[in-house]
């Protein structure tokens, strides 16, 4: 072979491996552009993820109870999980979380993003999870307690606030001075490592409460009596826990702030009334026919009186609710023991109660036979007798918690919330929860429209069935307005 044959194969063989060389870099190029491009998770940046995290509003304003508080990302810890999938990438991560009044720690929160092909990824969401470790760092936060004070008295202005961190104790002393109410209050607060400040006592002893009158509403073609100092609530227990159900328990609980009473009335459900859209029938048809909205405006329109709110209870929910405030003492007869142990035997269930005259503990089924107690053959009673045993346990329920705390109430508050079908908003639900201590301890007082001897007769339905006729609407809306509202002086 020639010298120069033997140059230009050395040549050739060089070019075959430049062009391989250059066929492996391509390829690589290729697949690394490739992985960038149909990969976008190599993409993903944690700075920027901890940048979306300290701006997201779950972080920045965190619940603590019943609160939103203002806080700032203290720290967010480097042990932090990635996950990915085909859709986006799932970014965990603890952060510490401060405010002027807490500190926040342990807080898992997740950065969601969409992966995009051309952009990287895009935030989704951030979202902040329920498991924390929680510490005071101050006192319950002035502008808080002040708006909460505002709400129940009017306007108010701190004069003093001492806190106790070492024994979670915090006091706020306002002055208020109100259309309604005059003088000094003080807000005690204790301290829960999930919860936070919670308000567990109010004393408003220093305040002149200054009396609201009563005044007349005009609804459609009805003028109802209302008062900002009586709050009405339709207490209904329905004989059923599966609709359609009938109201057999129907009580107006009215809180009057202006004479520190409780007034418990009973409607005898068999009152024949007039059904707003349905026309004459009894008055617990009502609620079968379109629930506690229905049943409550038949109620004002029938009997003149403005309700606020209402709260529904079934059956086995009523038994619930005993059980869970652990039984209730009260005093009964020993024909109404023999009538709960008869209810009791007939329908299969075990708890005989001893049958003698005395304040007894009752559970909850027991309960609920004393309440739907109208007699029998053997037993005394009727539907007027039944509707007082079932105001008697109220009373004996309030009496129970005279001595309760606002913190005891507040923890049974979200087990109640759920055995129960209300209108009141979160927030009347906690009024309620705090100021029960104090509503416990005001006069109670009952009566039954009508009353069982007079004001009314019996007489049939217009499809046979047994009503009570009212004699006289005039006198029957009078008598109720002044036994709610005691500035009524109608006859």
């Amino acid at each position: 072979m020639s010298e120069h044959n033997s140059q230009t194969e050395n040549k050739n063989t060089s070019k075959k491996w430049l062009v391989i060389l250059l066929s492996i870099t391509a390829l690589i190029g290729l697949g690394v552009g490739g992985y960038f491009y149909f990969n976008p998770y190599i993409n993903f940046d944690t700075a920027q993820a901890e940048k979306d995290i300290r701006l997201a509003p779950c972080c920045r304003q965190f619940k603590v109870g019943e609160y939103k508080f203002k806080f700032i990302v203290k720290d967010i810890s480097p042990d932090s999980e990635t996950v990915k999938d085909s859709s986006g990438l799932t970014y965990t991560t603890t952060v510490t979380l401060s405010c002027s009044t807490y500190r926040v720690e342990d807080l898992k929160v997740t950065a969601e993003y969409i992966g995009d092909n051309s952009q990287g990824y895009t935030l989704k969401e951030v979202t902040c999870g329920k498991h924390y470790t929680l510490t005071a760092v101050s006192g319950f936060d002035e502008d808080l307690a002040i708006k909460k004070a505002t709400e129940l008295y009017g306007k108010a202005t701190i004069r003093s606030h001492s806190t106790v961190l070492s024994k979670g104790e915090d006091t706020i002393r306002m002055a208020v001075n109100s259309a309604k109410n005059n003088g000094i209050i003080t807000m005690h607060y204790i301290f829960d490592s999930v919860e936070g400040w919670i308000l567990t006592e109010i004393n408003d002893d220093n305040i002149s409460k200054k009396a609201q009158h009563t005044k007349t509403l005009k609804e459609g073609s009805n003028q109802l009596f209302s008062n900002p100092a009586v709050r009405n609530i339709m207490l209904f227990g329905t004989d059923a826990d599966y609709d359609p159900r009938r109201s057999d328990a129907i009580i107006l609980l009215s809180i009057d702030g202006n004479n520190n009473e409780l007034k418990l009335t009973s409607f005898m459900r068999d009152t024949y009334v007039n059904i707003p859209k349905y026309g004459m029938d009894k008055l617990n048809a009502a609620y079968a026919y379109g629930k506690a909205k229905l049943a409550v405006k038949t109620i004002e329109d029938n009997y003149g009186i403005k309700i606020d709110n209402y709260i529904t209870v079934g059956f086995s929910d009523f038994e619930e609710i005993i059980d869970t405030l652990g039984g209730i003492e009260i005093k009964l007869t020993a024909d109404e023991c023999g009538y709960i142990n008869w209810q009791m035997g007939k329908n299969g269930q075990s708890g005989q109660i001893k049958e003698k005259n005395g304040v007894q503990k009752i559970n909850g089924r027991q309960a609920l036979w004393l309440c739907r107690d109208r007699g029998s053959e053997v037993y005394f009673g009727d539907d007027f007798t039944r509707t007082s045993r079932q105001r008697r346990l109220l009373k004996a329920i309030v009496n129970a918690y005279d001595s309760a705390s606002s913190v005891e109430i507040m923890k049974l508050l979200p087990k109640l919330k759920k055995l129960v079908t209300t209108d009141l908003k979160k927030e009347d639900l906690t009024w309620l929860a705090n100021n029960t201590p104090s509503f416990a301890k005001y006069t109670v007082k009952d009566k039954c429209i009508p009353a069982a001897k007079a004001g009314w007769q019996q007489g049939n339905s217009e499809v046979g069935a047994w009503v009570i006729h009212i004699n006289n609407w005039t006198d029957t809306r009078s008598d109720l307005a002044e036994f709610i509202y005691s500035d009524v002086k109608l006859r």
